[in-house]
């Protein structure tokens, strides 16, 4: 916390609940996964076992439209209670996970450089996912309590799909403030009786500055950075 000399608070953290989305779920993966767990348990372990590679991709295939309609449900959910529109959710998405795709390539072409400069032939690297194919991803900043655990319960009940991360946020309670003028004060030619209430805002911005929500595209693009040891950090 920033405060003044009398002891007033000028900026300060305070606990905020973001809404996250899981990055399977906005790759395609979740619907994916449940498409195929379907069609495991409608065919049974033993017929699926047996089927060729063909018809097993046709049998995902045609539970696809139902494990979509699932996750679109869900996500209603999430745009009906975080207060956003479907599009402007569904947009978000789409932005992180092209975000993510591009960082994803970037850092798998600089160790796919590593490894074969290491000696490996290019044909038996095998890359992992980076970090933020795993994690979830905020795409709701801030909601209320009773969202929040309206939102969680969702996550409880659909595993994989949208989860609730604890975090902060910057609040300046004298980021705006009335201000009570004396009149007589003013220059001559403006002075005359009386007070007026003046509205300033942001103040002390130059002072107690900012904190951003996301991190700047410019700072993105600097992904992946190699240690001084010339290993790469995805």
């Amino acid at each position: 916390s920033i405060l003044d000399r009398r002891g007033r608070v000028l900026a300060r953290d305070v606990p905020s609940r973001d809404v996250g989305v899981d990055y399977e779920a906005i790759d395609g993966a979740w619907v994916r996964e449940r498409a195929e767990r379907q069609a495991r348990r409608d065919l049974g372990r033993s017929l699926w076992s047996r089927l060729p590679r063909e018809a097993r991709q046709a049998a995902v295939q045609a539970r696809l439209p139902a494990g979509q309609a699932q996750l679109d449900s869900v996500l209603d959910r999430v745009a009906d209670l975080a207060q956003v529109t479907r599009t402007e959710l569904r947009e978000r998405m789409e932005r992180v996970r092209t975000q993510v795709q591009r960082r994803a390539e970037r850092t798998w072409e600089r160790q796919r450089a590593a490894r074969i400069a290491a000696g490996e032939s290019a044909e038996s690297i095998r890359l992992d996912p980076i970090r933020e194919q795993q994690m979830s991803h905020v795409v709701v900043h801030g909601v209320p309590d009773a969202v929040a655990f309206a939102l969680r319960r969702l996550g409880d009940e659909q595993p994989g799909t949208v989860e609730i991360v604890d975090a902060t946020h910057r609040e300046h309670p004298w980021e705006g403030a009335d201000v009570l003028m004396d009149l007589d004060t003013l220059p001559q030619a403006l002075r005359k009786r009386g007070t007026m209430t003046l509205r300033a805002e942001g103040m002390l911005d130059h002072v107690v500055g900012s904190v951003r929500d996301e991190a700047w595209s410019e700072d993105l693009a600097k992904r992946p950075f190699t240690r001084p040891d010339g290993t790469v950090d995805p």
